[in-house]
């Protein structure tokens, strides 16, 4: 039970948005729950030391994978020069 009792707080959806629709809100649980399993997973490939010592925690794995799903912004003085 205490696997399950963290994924869902892993995966909470934001309640804050009420007027959202139902199928939005299981997309973003769906989307939650896709992550947290592959940061589970890249527990058990990647070493670390011992139960809770990862290298990177869950928020930092989601703002990686973000990065390598879309990319980086150029940022200035990158890019065409006008």
């Amino acid at each position: 039970m205490g696997g399950v009792d963290l994924c869902d707080q892993m995966t909470v959806v934001n309640k804050s948005k009420e007027r959202q629709r139902w199928y939005m809100k299981v997309f973003i649980k769906f989307q939650q729950l896709a992550m947290y399993n592959a940061y589970i997973l890249e527990g058990y490939n990647i070493p670390h030391k011992g139960r809770g010592n990862r290298k990177r925690d869950l928020l930092k794995f989601k703002q990686d994978l973000c990065v390598q799903l879309v990319g980086t912004t150029p940022t200035k003085g990158e890019g065409n020069s006008h």
